[in-house]
């Protein structure tokens, strides 16, 4: 029995597909939708799998999901510099 392309529902053989790598699963997928969202981050890639309701081990794509989400919070925190106290803020206006 021939697989499913994850994203369209098209049957995908040996031949006529791959299977791209969507946040820590292999998923299969056409020819065609492998060029549409070949580009696409891993995470969007992850949601997309998840989205269409053909995804395999959706369980792995969830905690990919969360655990990149998580990461992405941590180095917006990081990145972000302090804020100026106040008394800063008003003495750049004034030079």
């Amino acid at each position: 029995m021939a697989e499913k392309c994850i994203f369209c529902g098209k049957a995908v053989t040996i031949w006529s597909g791959i299977h791209l790598a969507c946040g820590g699963a292999d998923q299969p997928a056409c020819s065609e939708c492998a060029e549409k969202y070949g580009w696409e981050p891993l995470l969007q890639r992850a949601r997309l799998a998840l989205d269409t309701g053909r995804a395999k081990a959706p369980e792995t794509l969830e905690a990919f999901i969360q655990a990149e989400q998580k990461r992405q919070a941590e180095s917006e925190k990081r990145t972000l510099p302090p804020p100026l106290p106040p008394f800063l803020l008003y003495s750049f206006i004034f030079i």
